[in-house]
């Protein structure tokens, strides 16, 4: 994703702020996923979730290194945005198994490219060091064929999922304003930066919805 966010660096969190929210997604994303492998229908499911789930826990455990090299308590770091993730992991949870996985699959990639965006706005060492945080490609892909293949073998799921889908953009992006702090104040320099990017995670969302022939 290539575009100019330099007017939110002074809303973006020091580089310590951005690592415990990573840290804290990633350990979020490890628990669902752990969580779902129970209730997969397919072996192979349980061992692709398996796999991603232990993704998660080695980005969430990258995160919570950078943060004792700069010598900062990681669980403290994390603590301070936990309620804030907490609540928008609440309103984004799945009523079931499909659900659940489309969630998973479309708010951290809608949180991975969001976050791709703003770490060059960080310095050199900070964004090097917390880029590989954000490496779900492998994920991305296993969650992918899990779903085609549950909505193959349910034809009726489609539109739900697809109401779903659409329902559940709309509260990763309000998480990705309130990083920035432009969830309830105007910036218009910050504003029209982050609506540019806000442009791109859409159509990024809308490719992945179209990828799994889910209407966007």
């Amino acid at each position: 994703m290539v575009t100019d966010a330099s007017p939110l660096a002074d809303r973006l969190p020091a580089a310590a702020g951005v690592a415990a929210r990573i840290a804290y997604l990633q350990l979020l994303q490890f628990q669902e996923l752990s969580a779902l492998v129970t209730e997969a229908p397919a072996l192979a499911d349980k061992q692709a979730l398996g796999r991603s789930a232990g993704l998660a826990l080695e980005r969430h455990e990258l995160a919570c290194a950078y943060l004792e090299s700069a010598g900062l308590d990681p669980s403290a770091q994390m603590k301070r945005i936990a309620a804030e993730v907490d609540a928008f992991a609440t309103r984004v949870v799945g009523r079931d198994w499909n659900e659940r996985i489309l969630t998973v699959f479309l708010t951290s990639g809608i949180l991975h490219d969001f976050y791709e965006a703003v770490l060059p706005l960080l310095d050199e060492a900070d964004r090097t060091a917390l880029a590989p945080t954000i490496d779900d490609e492998e994920s991305q892909q296993a969650l992918h064929e899990i779903l085609v293949t549950a909505i193959e073998a349910n034809h009726g799921s489609g539109d739900r999922l697809a109401m779903w889908g659409r329902r559940l953009v709309g509260d990763a992006l309000l998480a990705c304003r309130r990083v920035v702090g432009l969830a309830d104040v105007h910036d218009e320099a910050a504003d029209d930066a982050l609506d540019v990017i806000v442009s791109e995670l859409t159509a990024e969302h809308s490719r992945r919805m179209n990828a799994l022939g889910l209407a966007a």
